[in-house]
């Protein structure tokens, strides 16, 4: 992540994931957030990360136990971050217990270091229950507590705070940042709350969007400088109408980049060796004199050892390359190409803001959704022909839709953190030592 790098987040009040896991996941992929804000996810042990998010994210859920509330559905978290940003979950501890609500918490590194910054990120659910002026009292609270302690940390917190009588006021607009007032601050306890926390936090509301009832739930509450906040179109269709998708557009100032680097995938161009080289080579070694160790694990050492210098002397190599560019198998060559056409034309819209740019942008982005669409419904009509002569893929979709390989960037043991390969490896030889038991044997004779 550059040094004063912007940060693209969407938010959406989803009103349940169990259903739409498909166009929210289809919907994404056409879209390049940094990192993703849902509530009222009401998801289940049995819904995996992949089925909602590609290999490009890293999941944080923080999913309602419904067996203990005794219910069936409401509620849930979540937060999705490119596995490009160095995120935490664990530091600051876990959060006290507010009833009824749902928080998720994550740090991003900024810098590290002993005097190291983090932006906290946190994405909350607070229904109106008996128990929402208890549960939100004890959220400010501790966020007031943690941004005493952590003054050089930045705060975005993102959620459903329904907070219904709440009426805010553009206060302050400018080309980087918009903040809203309560104009009613002590008209209910909530309001009264949040008044207090924005006081005395010094924290900006940025969202002025309302619903259609001209009411504002969810809100944006951050310290950063820069933040504006904007109407998107929805992952998760069809959209709430008391919730209006939000993409929060903030500016960061970060100098910490992950270390952790996937290893390239190669191959032996075995084809274009020099054969001749490779003969001549082969022929110059004395066999018998290798080969004569009475230790036949040494003798086996000892050729294979020459066999791999001869391979890497003489045999090149080729560095593979995803040929899917990281989309999903269905995604059409033409696709991909219009894909790239309408980032291009996104990012000119953002640059000259002209009416032209959008226009463009938005018929390719039109295109995009219908082509995606009839791609996947293609290739699901093919898999189900074909499932008979060749199961293959369709069973590599549905293991794809379990798992995602996602290593972290970051490690903690303690309170030691780890950013790069060699420090991780450490870390974990530490912790296996401390947990085995060594065996001694006493031997009597």
């Amino acid at each position: 992540m550059e040094f004063g790098s912007v940060l693209n987040c969407f938010y959406q009040n989803v009103r349940g994931l169990r259903t739409k896991t498909k166009i929210f996941f289809r919907n994404l992929l056409n879209c390049n957030y940094d990192v993703v804000f849902l509530s009222e996810t009401w998801l289940l042990p049995g819904i995996f990360d992949a089925e909602l998010f590609d290999s490009r994210y890293n999941v944080y859920r923080t999913d309602r136990n419904y067996e203990l509330r005794g219910m069936t559905m409401g509620g849930g978290t979540l937060i999705a971050v490119k596995r490009q940003l160095l995120a935490d979950s664990n530091c600051n501890g876990a959060l006290p217990d507010f009833p009824d609500a749902d928080v998720t918490q994550l740090d991003i590194l900024l810098s590290r270091g002993p005097n190291s910054r983090r932006l906290h990120l946190y994405c909350c659910y607070f229904p109106e229950t008996k128990n929402q002026i208890a549960s939100q009292q004890a959220f400010l609270e501790t966020i007031s507590d943690l941004s005493i302690d952590r003054p050089a940390d930045d705060f975005l917190i993102i959620g459903d705070f329904n907070i219904r009588n709440a009426n805010w006021f553009d206060s302050d607009c400018s080309a980087s940042r918009h903040e809203f007032e309560l104009a009613n601050p002590s008209i209910d306890i909530l309001t009264s709350q949040m008044f207090s926390f924005m006081s005395f936090t010094g924290f900006s509301q940025c969202n002025g969007i309302a619903n259609n009832n001209n009411r504002c739930l969810d809100l944006v509450l951050t310290n950063l400088s820069s933040c504006l906040v904007s109407r998107t179109d929805p992952l998760a269709e069809p959209e709430d109408g008391h919730h209006p998708s939000l993409v929060v557009t903030v500016q960061i100032n970060s100098s910490a980049e992950p270390c952790l680097k996937q290893a390239p995938s190669t191959i032996r161009k075995f084809y274009a060796a020099d054969y001749d080289s490779i003969k001549a080579k082969l022929n110059e070694i004395r066999w018998d004199e290798v080969l004569s160790s009475t230790n036949i694990d040494s003798a086996l050492d000892s050729f294979y050892k020459i066999i791999n210098d001869v391979i890497d002397e003489y045999v090149p190599i080729k560095q593979l390359k995803d040929s899917s560019g990281g989309h999903p198998v269905w995604f059409s060559p033409v696709l991909v190409k219009m894909i790239k056409r309408k980032h291009k034309a996104h990012k000119k819209w953002k640059t000259y803001g002209r009416l032209s740019d959008y226009e463009r942008f938005s018929d390719l982005r039109r295109e995009v959704k219908k082509l995606e669409k009839f791609c996947y419904d293609l290739f699901i009509a093919r898999s189900e022909i074909n499932i008979n002569k060749c199961s293959k893929h369709f069973w590599s979709f549905i293991k794809s839709k379990k798992k995602l390989n996602s290593i972290p960037d970051m490690m903690k043991l303690d309170d030691e953190m780890g950013y790069d390969g060699s420090t991780i490896c450490n870390m974990f030889n530490i912790f296996f030592q401390s947990v085995v038991v060594r065996t001694v044997y006493i031997h009597y004779f």
